[in-house]
């Protein structure tokens, strides 16, 4: 299966988001529904990657270096308490929070520092 990294640019071709989807279409009607700068958008670039590790590489590299105007850039590592602690915070609620985690760290760590099963992480992650 393949996965992507999409880019949304606004008529001016300034970069408002970095995001990664199995299916892109399905996410940007996500976006239309939870994000206020979803009427911006005039441009979508999507790349197919066939590693998802791959795929978060490329995520953090195009947030770190291209600066989009709505992705949280200070994205931090979840690995001690206060790190962790500052994850919690840029996320609007623990199940986004979880989510994010997850696409970053993978199922293991985040069940870990969430103190929840790996079932219930891929749960909230498919949306359950």
């Amino acid at each position: 299966m393949a996965h992507q990294l999409y880019r949304h640019f606004d008529r001016k071709k300034k970069l408002l988001y970095v995001g990664i989807s199995n299916i892109s279409v399905a996410r940007l009607a996500s976006h239309k529904t939870h994000s206020n700068w979803f009427n911006r958008i005039a441009t979508v670039t999507i790349e197919n990657y066939l590693s998802r590790k791959r795929l978060f590489q490329k995520e953090r590299e195009a947030i770190r270096k291209e600066h989009p105007m709505y992705n949280r850039n200070n994205i931090p590592v979840i690995g001690t308490s206060k790190k962790y602690q500052q994850f919690l915070k840029i996320a609007k609620s623990r199940r986004q929070a979880i989510i994010r985690a997850a696409s970053f760290f993978g199922t293991r760590l985040t069940a870990e520092k969430f103190k929840i099963s790996r079932q219930r992480v891929n749960q909230i992650v498919n949306g359950k």
